[in-house]
This record gives structure tokens, sequence and C-alpha cells, in this order.
């Protein structure tokens, strides 16, 4: 009697379950990450001795001032470019104005919420929008997630998700199977510390 082969679909899920990075089901909502609190308050001046870079851009951050948090409870969170498809990201709480910078940059936008601690970098429907509704098979963009971190003050890693799309003939949009070079199966509770990177803040 012959030794019988495992089902190649499972054997693929076991291989793809252990490797981080992406999502083989669905992405992380805001739901997932609740705030702690929520502040009520707005930014009365930034604080900008928090931070050794908050003064180099102490023009971008002003636009915080006489905002209400937008982000994790307390925090407004301010962007600018920092050339093509890239913006940097700070951080200014509203209790005090202290500064911090994210140790990453976007590329197609962002999305955040007051009352979640969930930083969502090019969104699906950014990327959506950039390419016209219709992905390539390896786009240039993917969607990253990360998570505010009150306790540590920095942003953890949750995952990343590629977006594959086609129309079909009646122009309905629909998903596809993502293509070989995505990763599957991170969990949120899996998280990750984003190391700062080398060259610092991109300069504007």
């Amino acid at each position: 009697m012959g030794i019988r082969r495992p089902c190649s679909a499972l054997l693929l899920a076991v291989l793809l379950g252990g490797s981080g990075g992406g999502f083989a089901q669905a992405a992380p909502a805001f739901s997932d990450f609740p705030a702690a609190r929520a502040s009520g308050k707005t930014v009365k001046a930034i604080d900008l001795a928090s931070d050794p870079r908050a003064r180099r851009f102490r023009t971008r951050l002003k636009p915080s001032v006489g905002r209400k948090a937008d982000f994790a409870g307390h925090y407004v969170v301010v962007t600018w470019g920092c050339g093509t498809s890239c913006q940097a990201v700070a951080l200014v709480d509203v209790d005090g104005g202290k500064v911090t910078f994210a140790p990453f940059s976007t590329s197609l936008g962002a999305e955040y919420r007051p009352d979640s601690t969930l930083f969502i970098d090019s969104p699906e429907k950014a990327i959506l929008d950039y390419y016209g509704g219709a992905v390539p098979p390896y786009p240039s963009f993917k969607t990253r997630y990360f998570h505010w971190d009150e306790k540590a003050r920095t942003f953890r890693a949750v995952g990343d998700r590629k977006v594959s799309s086609l129309r079909d003939s009646g122009g309905a949009r629909r998903r596809c199977p993502r293509d070989r070079e995505t990763k599957c199966s991170l969990h949120a509770p899996m998280l990750q510390t984003m190391p700062a990177p080398a060259h610092g803040v991109p300069a504007c």
C-alpha cells in the first residue's frame, strides 16, 4: 500500500501559515485597536524641545496648532511631502504639544481615526484609485498596517498586504488571488517594532 501524500492545498496553507508580513484573511480593522482614552483638547503650542527634529520641521508641524485629536485618542497627525509618492508623518500630542516622528513614511496617504490606534499607510482604496481600479500583477505599492503602542510611544508593524483587482465584464470590481510574492498569515497580536531608518525623517 503506497504512502498517501498530503493535499497540496493543505501543505501550501501550512507553509504559508508560518510566514509573516501579509494577511491570508481579513485585514486589521480600526475596532481591533481601540484607543484607551479620548481627549477633547486642541493643540495649544508645539513643544519644540520634545524631539531634536521638531525645530527643523516646525513650519510643517505648525498646522497642528488649534486642531483636535484625530488619532489614537489624543494625537494630531501631521504629514508633508518628502518626494514622489512619499509623505513624512509626525504626531503632535494635544496634551502638551509633544512631537513624535514616525519611523516610516507613507506612499499614497494614510487612514486613521481618533478612536483607534491603528494607522494605515497607503489604504487599499488609494492604491486602487492610483491604478484606476486595475492594479498590475506586481504593484509598486502595498497597504501597511501599524499599531501605536502608547506605553512605548512607538509604532509597531502589524502586517501588510498587496492589493490586486480586476474588473469583470459588468464593470464591477472583484478581488483576485494575490501574487506569488505576497506573504500570508500575520495576526494582530504578533507585533514587531519598527526601527527608525538610518537616514531619519525624510527631508522636506
